[in-house]
């Protein structure tokens, strides 16, 4: 799981099931996304689809993505950047991947150490859940309300 910082986005991020960032950001392969804010992974998902767009009205412009892109991302990635325009200022239309995610679950998998998250980090949710086989997302969101790290 890639844990990423989202302050000021938890809610946009939870209302359209993904995340967004600059897309000259690498980051590596991984399954699941991690949602953190206030010395918490507030959220966690599996990913469906990786999509770097453009936004120029009224034409989603797609430039890469793992898999083909549905309607209902591409619903999602336009509303969300309406969303960041109207809630923050910030104009996310160009330049910007999406991490889409079936759902985004609810937890509370918390940091115990001091200072907040700087940056991505990774966990082997494996390991983590002491589990090499791993449940479906909605359990792993459950089992990581009682883990911490």
């Amino acid at each position: 799981m890639r844990a990423v910082t989202c302050g000021l986005t938890l809610e946009e991020n939870f209302e359209f099931n993904l995340y967004y960032d600059s897309a000259n950001k690498s980051y590596r392969e991984h399954k699941y996304i991690g949602i953190y804010s206030d010395k918490c992974i507030r959220g966690v998902g599996e990913i469906e689809n990786v999509i770097t767009a453009d936004y120029i009205y009224p034409h989603l412009q797609i430039i890469s993505s793992v898999s083909p892109v549905t309607d209902n991302q591409r619903e999602r990635i336009i509303k969300v950047i309406a969303k960041a325009k109207e809630n923050n200022g910030w104009d996310i239309s160009r330049d910007n991947k999406f991490f889409l995610v079936k759902q985004l679950y609810r937890t509370e998998f918390r940091k115990q150490s001091k200072g907040s998250m700087r940056g991505k980090q990774y966990f082997d949710l494996e390991e983590v859940l002491n589990n090499p086989k791993l449940p479906d997302v909605a359990q792993i969101a459950e089992i990581l309300n009682t883990k911490y790290w």
